[in-house]
């Protein structure tokens, strides 16, 4: 453990210990590289939950460790036992769950995400579906069409209408 993993280098506390944000990221590697290689290509597991307690200072110098277990699986949602030790004790425990993902749907609902959301006005959105704005008005006060209003003006989505 060195200075850059203290508590006060990151700024999650005042004390030079190692920071729990450290713990949390090396219990965190053990899971994800005990699984690894048992996911098929174009695979990988992600984070998605995480209950841990931090039990025990580790000072600067100490080795750290970090173990994983795989306790339970249900569908795609892998849970783990995790504990972090120092050169003394146990310096942490708890679970974290991890979900296993399909790497290339993951990617592009990310960058669908990234994707700046153009807000379409009410002549706008109708020449892109090809549909009257009367007709357009109509299903967006009832629902059928996503719309928000702002002020006396309706608004559509793109992202929202292209799908």
């Amino acid at each position: 453990m060195e200075e850059t993993h203290t508590a006060s280098h990151l700024g999650s506390g005042g004390v030079e210990v190692l920071a729990t944000p450290v713990m949390i990221a090396l219990m965190e590697d053990a899971a994800r590289s005990s699984v690894n290689s048992e996911l098929d290509q174009g695979q990988m597991s992600v984070g998605v939950n995480l209950n841990v307690s931090h039990l025990a200072a580790t000072p600067v110098g100490m080795r750290v460790t970090a173990r994983a277990e795989l306790v339970a699986v249900d569908g795609r949602k892998l849970t783990f036992k995790v504990e972090a030790h120092d050169e003394r004790e146990k310096i942490g425990e708890g679970t974290h769950i991890r979900a296993i993902i399909n790497l290339d749907r993951f990617m592009a609902r990310l960058q669908e995400k990234a994707r700046p959301k153009r807000l379409l006005t009410l002549a706008a959105a109708a020449d892109l579906l090809r549909i009257s704005p009367e007709i357009l008005l109509r299903h967006a006060r009832t629902g059928v069409i996503p719309a928000s209003k702002e002020g006396r003006s309706w608004r559509f989505s793109q992202r929202e209408l292209e799908e």
